[in-house]
C-alpha cells in the first residue's frame, strides 16, 4: 500500500504544479491536492508502519492500515470541493473520523503492551494527529465564525504543516537517524533490560 501512496503523492504534486497552467482553479484547490491528497495519506501510512517498530508489537490490523486510503479519498473530496466551489464539510468529517481512529489505535492498550517501554516518539505521533484534528476543527469553526475566517485559515495551515507534518517528521527522524548513521539505538535495549 505504501508504494501506491508514494505514487499517488508524486501524482498529486505533479497535478498541483500542472493544473494551474492548464485550468484556473482557486489556489486552495492546488494546495489541498498536494497536501490533503498526497502528503497526509502518505504520512498516516508511515505512522501506521512505524508504530510496531516504536512499540515492538504486532502490525496494525487491516482496518487501521486502510485509514490511509480513506484519508486519500477524503483529500480528493477536499480538492474537488475547492475545485467546484462547494463546501468541504464532508471531507472534513471523514478526516476527523479517520484521525480519531488513528489516535484510538496509537493510544490503544495493544500498542502499549510491548517488549519494554514504547519508544517516546509514539507520543510525538499522538501529538501530530491531535494537531491534525485541531486543524480540521478550525475548518468547522470557519463556518461558525466567518468574521474570523482569515485567522482560522492561518491556524489551520500552521497546525497542519508545523503540527501534523512537523511533529511526524521529528518523531520519524529520531527513529531513522541511528539506522542511517550506522549507530545502534541503545534506548530500546536499555528499556528491555530495565523490565
Amino acid at each position: 500500500m505504501q508504494v501506491l501512496l508514494v505514487l499517488t503523492a508524486a501524482a498529486s504534486f505533479a497535478g498541483a504544479v500542472a493544473l494551474p497552467l492548464l485550468y484556473p482553479l482557486p489556489p486552495a484547490a492546488h494546495i489541498h491536492l498536494a497536501l490533503a491528497a498526497g502528503v497526509m495519506p502518505l504520512i498516516f501510512s508511515a505512522m501506521i508502519h512505524f508504530v510496531p517498530v516504536l512499540t515492538r508489537s504486532a502490525i496494525a490490523p487491516l482496518g487501521v492500515r486502510l485509514i490511509s486510503l480513506l484519508m486519500l479519498i477524503a483529500g480528493l473530496l477536499g480538492f474537488f470541493s475547492f475545485a467546484a466551489n462547494s463546501p468541504i464539510i464532508l471531507s472534513c468529517c471523514i478526516h476527523r473520523v479517520r484521525c480519531s481512529d488513528g489516535i484510538r489505535y496509537l493510544d490503544h492498550p495493544a500498542c502499549r503492551v510491548t517488549v519494554g517501554r514504547p519508544h517516546p516518539c509514539l507520543d510525538w505521533y499522538l501529538g501530530a494527529i491531535a494537531s491534525l484534528i485541531m486543524a480540521l476543527a478550525a475548518v468547522f469553526a470557519m463556518a461558525l465564525w466567518p468574521e474570523q475566517r482569515l485567522a482560522l485559515k492561518s491556524l489551520h495551515l500552521h497546525l497542519n504543516t508545523l503540527g501534523f507534518i512537523g511533529l511526524t517528521a521529528i518523531a520519524t527522524l529520531q527513529v531513522l537517524l541511528p539506522t542511517v548513521a550506522g549507530r545502534p539505538d541503545l534506548r530500546p535495549a536499555r528499556d528491555c533490560i530495565a523490565i
